[in-house]
């Protein structure tokens, strides 16, 4: 099976909208795109029976945005139970629409293990994270070459755990982000306001700054960002689904191309995920603790929006 994606850089930074503005709303299904990185050769993701294999060459090709629909297992899951969820799993979504991806970011150690679980799947991989270097002395870094030999096509950056434990910037975010591009892996760049950001009424502004800054220097098209409200992580509470789809709205705004992938995370589950799906700014979504579940990760993959008149 093959899955083709090209990019078309539209300048070397996000251009950005002040704060409020209103976003350039398309439904995934009105957005085709072709590719070509300027001079640059597009990219082609061919599925060879064990992951991703980038392969360069020149020319144009379609593409089309996809919702991605992404779990991050966090810390969670041991080799052995990566291959269980997967034999689990990997029945329950073989004959999902093409209009969707799956990715799954198992902790490093079950990185090597799931890669050989979700061979010839549909299912990507993704990592918890990436170093900006390919190598050197970085006490627990994992590097993108390092990832890329397992399989690994996405890497997460940005997420709210690593910003609150780690004290990451935003400009050490960006570096993982442009080091995972050009290696040629997705980054899956997260943002998002804290409770007291959000009462304090300074939500845009925060996650505006974190745009402008993360994305500096970022290719659009070959990047997801997940909007993940960090009041809404792991404590059971939602985002309503208006107020999400208006978030992503005004980040793809903010990152000034229509095509970009925008995701909601924060406690996403199967009772939530069709509300949220039929949003029409929301291309997918970052899944915690409810991605550990195969049936029920499984139901948020297999999610159903209602088809209107």
């Amino acid at each position: 099976m093959e899955r083709e994606v090209a990019a078309n850089r539209q300048g070397n930074s996000p251009v950005t909208q002040p704060p409020g503005a209103s976003a350039n709303s398309l439904s995934r299904q009105q957005t085709p795109r072709r590719g070509g990185l300027g001079d640059a050769p597009a990219l082609r993701g061919r599925w060879d029976g064990g992951g991703l294999a980038w392969q360069a060459f020149r020319g144009e090709l379609p593409l089309v945005r996809k919702a991605v629909i992404a779990g991050n297992w966090k810390m969670h899951m041991t080799c052995a139970e990566a291959r269980a969820f997967a034999s689990a799993f990997l029945p329950l979504v073989a004959s999902l629409p093409e209009d969707r991806e799956v990715v799954l970011a198992p902790p490093f150690t079950a990185i090597s293990t799931l890669h050989e679980e979700l061979r010839g799947s549909r299912v990507a991989l993704a990592a918890q994270n990436v170093h900006w270097e390919e190598k050197g002395a970085y006490t627990g870094m994992i590097s993108a070459p390092m990832l890329l030999e397992h399989g690994v096509t996405h890497a997460i950056v940005g997420h709210s755990e690593p910003r609150k434990y780690y004290s990451e910037t935003d400009e050490q975010i960006n570096l993982r982000a442009r080091s995972a591009q050009a290696h040629g892996l997705i980054p899956i760049l997260c943002v998002g306001e804290s409770l007291d950001q959000r009462e304090a009424r300074e939500t845009e502004r925060v996650i505006h700054r974190q745009v402008e800054q993360g994305l500096e220097g970022i290719d659009p098209l070959r990047l997801i960002v997940a909007y993940e409200p960090i009041w809404a992580i792991g404590t059971g509470k939602t985002c309503a689904a208006v107020e999400a789809d208006r978030i992503c709205g005004l980040i793809r705004g903010w990152v000034g191309h229509p095509d970009v992938i925008v995701q909601y995370g924060g406690s996403v589950n199967a009772s939530t995920i069709d509300e949220l799906m039929a949003q029409p700014d929301i291309d997918g979504v970052l899944v915690g603790g409810a991605s550990l579940d195969p049936v029920g990760f499984a139901r948020i993959a297999g999610y159903q929006v209602p088809v209107t008149a």
